[in-house]
Formats: structure tokens, C-alpha cells, sequence
């Protein structure tokens, strides 16, 4: 009976800490992050957990987190049944990102910028599906409403919140992978 190494103390801790990040960002994003929104929306930093995990840990990850970051918004928020932890685990497969090695040694600020244009990128891909998700939401609850000021009033500020709330999750991210 050795002592673990080093990645297996990785590989058991990873899956607690996505439990915990979920957990965590969930709760935020259903009770603090309306204070925080442009103009009273409420972004949401699920999808900016889920693009991190999936741009830094791939695609398998991705979809975990987001089917789990799915269920239990939903859980928190009492919505019913939804597509949204669906669709959430199919953006965190997707939105995985060319390559989520390990970072190269020789050049670290050129990898710092792929890294993070990257996760850039897939953020904002996801605030684009949650647009998306959201109209379609508004129009399955509300009938009918106008989509141009849905559109300028919700949609867009609540994606752009998302996207500057977001930012920083994969700075943190590419940090801790940095100190590893």
C-alpha cells in the first residue's frame, strides 16, 4: 500500500472540485448574479464554467459539467422539465477546442494567448447558444412577444454579461493549469 503519485491525487480531485465548481456557480448564478448583470439581466457563469472545461480539459469534461451545471440550475431555479442540461452537455462537447494538451515549456506567452483566444472564442459561442436558448424559452412561455426588444433589452446584454463576467473564469483557469 504505496502512497498515491501525483496524478492520481489529480485524477480524484478533478472530478470533486467540477462537483464543487458546478455546485457553486449554480448557486451564484440563481441567487447574486442578477446584482451584477447589465441592465437587470442575469449572466450566467455556467456557460463560462462550462466553456473553461471544456477548452482545458475536452470534450468528455465539457459535457459532464454542462449536463450536471444543466440539472442543477434547474434544480435551484424550479423550473421544471427543460432542455436546457441537453443542451448544455451538447455545448460542452462541442465547444471543446482544437487541442487540450499540456502547455508547451518553450514559448508560454504564445500559449497564454492561444490558450485564452481559445477559451475567448468558445465563450462567446456559448453566450451565442444561450441567446438562442433563451429566445426559443421566451417564445415557449410567453407566445407571443417582440423579438427585437427581447433581442436589445434581455438577450444581448444578458450574452455580453455573460462574456465579461465570464473572462475571468479562464484567466483562473489557465493559472491553475499554469501552476500544475
Amino acid at each position: 500500500m504505496g502512497s498515491k503519485t501525483r496524478g492520481e491525487w489529480i485524477g480524484v480531485l478533478k472530478p470533486i472540485g467540477y462537483a464543487v465548481a458546478v455546485l457553486l456557480f449554480a448557486v451564484f448564478d440563481s441567487t447574486v448574479s442578477h446584482r451584477i448583470g447589465f441592465y437587470g439581466t442575469t449572466p450566467s457563469l455556467c456557460l463560462a464554467l462550462i466553456a473553461a472545461t471544456a477548452v482545458f480539459d475536452g470534450k468528455k469534461a465539457g459535457s459532464v459539467v454542462g449536463l450536471s451545471a444543466g440539472v442543477v440550475t434547474h434544480a435551484l431555479g424550479g423550473v421544471g422539465v427543460s432542455i436546457l442540461p441537453i443542451v448544455w452537455a451538447l455545448l460542452g462537447w462541442f465547444s471543446a477546442a482544437r487541442e487540450h494538451g499540456t502547455p508547451s515549456r518553450d514559448n508560454a506567452d504564445r500559449d497564454f494567448l492561444r490558450r485564452f483566444s481559445n477559451f475567448a472564442v468558445c465563450l462567446a459561442l456559448c453566450c451565442g447558444v444561450g441567446i438562442v436558448t433563451t429566445a426559443v424559452s421566451l417564445f415557449l412561455t410567453a407566445g407571443r412577444f417582440n423579438i427585437f426588444s427581447a433581442f436589445v433589452k434581455l438577450l444581448l446584454p444578458e450574452a455580453l454579461g455573460t462574456f465579461v463576467y465570464g473572462l475571468p473564469i479562464g484567466l483562473v483557469r489557465i493559472a491553475v493549469r499554469r501552476a500544475r
